[in-house]
């Protein structure tokens, strides 16, 4: 029905449709960018502590349930995200076929394209270039207090902030995969201090459906759970002095 309503009647194509998003986007994507999440949160701690106490000051002692409002205002935990996807995209690469000749024009110079030729763009690349990302290698949040930054974050066939609809061809699973990563790292670091047993690291040379991830397993060294906050002290009652 849901399908339907945004002009898919062929139910076969709509399988499709479904088994690609819980396969390529659920599976791989999601599980890739959790996986970054935890390698890159494992070697700061003193990040972690601030977004600890940006999600205490934001949703309370103890904590009240989370809801999209909360969200919007986890500006520290926003931007961490985004330089999170910025360095290890789930997604790296995004094909098109060319519908006509055209030349494409880019700062490292002008490109033939042929109609019906297979274009590749490869995310990770255009995330590190130094002529749109200052010290691209460096891991660093604050970058993204420069609004025209997120101008440059790439989802396959859209941008981090651009609104996902029926008619483009954004990835289907980009606001879910924003809101899930959001929502893990608030659960993993209120609930959680951990620490891993190597320093993680990820495969810059080959680009393949699983370098968005950290290589391997990421063995855990330590793992205490955290306990939950107490609430604010309460004034004494009692009768007036």
């Amino acid at each position: 029905m849901l399908a339907r309503g945004v002009g898919l009647s062929d139910e076969d194509v709509v399988a499709k449709h479904i088994t690609f998003v819980l396969g390529m986007n659920s599976f791989l994507g999601i599980q890739s960018m959790l996986k970054s999440i935890v390698g890159e949160l494992s070697q700061r701690p003193g990040l972690c502590d601030a977004l600890r106490g940006e999600i205490a000051a934001t949703l309370g002692a103890p904590a009240s349930p989370v809801s999209f409002s909360h969200l919007g205002q986890l500006r520290m935990l926003d931007k961490t995200l985004r330089e999170i996807f910025r360095l290890h995209p789930p997604v790296f690469f995004i094909y098109g076929r060319a519908t006509r000749d055209r030349v494409l024009e880019s700062d490292s110079g002008a490109f033939d394209i042929k109609n019906g030729e297979l274009v590749m763009g490869v995310i990770p690349i255009a995330h590190t270039d130094p002529t749109v990302f200052d010290q691209p290698q460096v891991f660093d949040p604050e970058r993204f207090d420069d609004l025209s930054a997120s101008e440059h974050l790439i989802w396959p066939r859209g941008l981090h902030d651009a609104n996902v609809s029926p008619h483009d061809r954004t990835c289907p699973g980009k606001d879910v995969a924003i809101e899930i990563g959001k929502l893990f790292t608030i659960a993993l670091l209120t609930k959680a201090d951990w620490r891993l047993r190597d320093v993680p690291q990820w495969d810059r040379r080959r680009f393949s459906l699983n370098a968005a991830a950290p290589k391997g397993t990421l063995e855990i060294e330590s793992f205490h759970r955290r306990p939950p906050p107490l609430p604010p002290a309460q004034p004494a009652s009692g009768p007036a002095p």
